[in-house]
């Protein structure tokens, strides 16, 4: 939790046409626990993920959807 934000990984979706990444949307899934949300983010473009500064340490489960 001493770490500024930091790009820890990014969403990897298998995909047969994927050419169109570009036309891809990434976000946190709805389903993902209020707990988890607080901490990492997830760029709709690209898919990166980031865990915010003051994360504690611990196990997360982060959901993602892709559209």
């Amino acid at each position: 939790g001493q770490f500024p934000d930091v790009v820890i990984g990014s969403v990897y979706v298998t995909d047969l046409d994927d050419y169109d990444v570009v036309d891809k949307n990434f976000e946190v899934d709805p389903s993902t626990g209020a707990d988890t949300k607080q901490y990492f983010t997830v760029d709709n473009d690209n898919g990166n993920i980031t865990m915010k500064q003051g994360t504690p340490e611990g196990e997360y489960l982060l959901k993602v959807k892709v559209s």
